[in-house]
């Protein structure tokens, strides 16, 4: 297992592989320590359950929340579990580290993240229009229009028209349906159509 000092200089995170000047290397054993904390930035332990090793600390204490998602560090007053990165600060660790538990497709938008709920017309950089994370570009406004006679006076669904707008496409939705000229003549009338974006998540 890795072994970090209390030295308040050290950080796991910025670390990886000991060249801020840490002395010592921060306690740890030797080149293999580091090589094993340049493989669990990199991702190249994915597949462990939890990739970053326990920490040791020099009062023996030892740090490790069991969590691959997190690194464990000792701090003079107990033990830490930042994330491994989260540069936007939206609470999710970037699906580039290649774990089951790093689930953010744009570490660069706090907007995107798994579980948002949010719609937008948008997109992001990285995620396009996949806010959420799930792989799919939902959108929000998905009717289209009807506007036809019925029995007793027009039959009317709010929605586009013709088709379904694609995420970020402003297009026309259709917000009336009246008789222009007597029954059995429903029809958009003018003012009936306003223009619209499509949000998506």
């Amino acid at each position: 297992m890795a072994t970090l000092s209390l030295l308040p200089a050290c950080n796991l995170l910025t670390d990886v592989n000991h060249f801020d000047g840490c002395q010592a290397n921060c306690g740890e054993a030797g080149p293999q320590d580091a090589d094993a904390a340049m493989r669990i930035a990199d991702g190249a332990l994915a597949t462990d359950a939890d990739p970053d090793e326990a920490s040791v600390c020099t009062d023996g204490r030892t740090c490790d929340d069991h969590q691959a998602c997190t690194a464990n560090v000792c701090t003079p007053t107990g033990c830490e579990f930042p994330l491994l990165q989260d540069n936007d600060g939206d609470g999710f660790v970037p699906s580039a580290f290649g774990l089951a538990c790093a689930t953010d497709c744009d570490d660069g938008d706090p907007k995107v993240h798994p579980g948002q709920t949010q719609f937008f017309t948008f997109h992001s950089e990285l995620a396009e229009f996949d806010y959420d994370c799930n792989g799919i570009q939902e959108k929000r406004f998905t009717t289209v229009a009807v506007c036809q006679d019925g029995p007793s006076g027009c039959k009317f669904t709010e929605g586009w028209l013709e088709k379904v707008a694609g995420c970020g496409v402003t297009a026309k939705w259709v917000t009336q349906c009246v008789e222009l000229s007597g029954k059995g003549t429903c029809g958009v009338p003018a003012g009936g159509m306003i223009n619209k974006v499509q949000e998506c998540r």
